[in-house]
């Protein structure tokens, strides 16, 4: 899954950076802040995967059913219906 999502954050920018660390690592590009959102189960995760990736959302999903997106992001999974807690 997290192989999915880097391929679609590379594609969403055009081309990956080869010095840059996991989007877990980094502070967000243009100085946005990241969250992690924890989901239900597995089941919940993979489908909010597949969302991030069809609206190009950057996302990293480290593990333990969460996601790590921009903050700024979280409304559009919780406007989709996704039930999460922030963590």
């Amino acid at each position: 899954m997290n192989g999915a999502l880097r391929r679609a954050m590379e594609s969403s920018q055009g081309h990956a950076d080869e010095h840059s660390g996991p989007l877990l690592n980094q502070r967000a590009a243009a100085g946005r802040t990241l969250t992690a959102l924890m989901f239900k189960d597995t089941a919940t995760l993979r489908r909010a995967a597949e969302f991030a990736i069809e609206t190009k959302i950057r996302a990293e999903a480290p593990g333990h059913n969460a996601l790590i997106i921009p903050i700024g992001d979280k409304h559009l999974f919780e406007e989709r219906g996704f039930r999460l807690r922030e963590i």
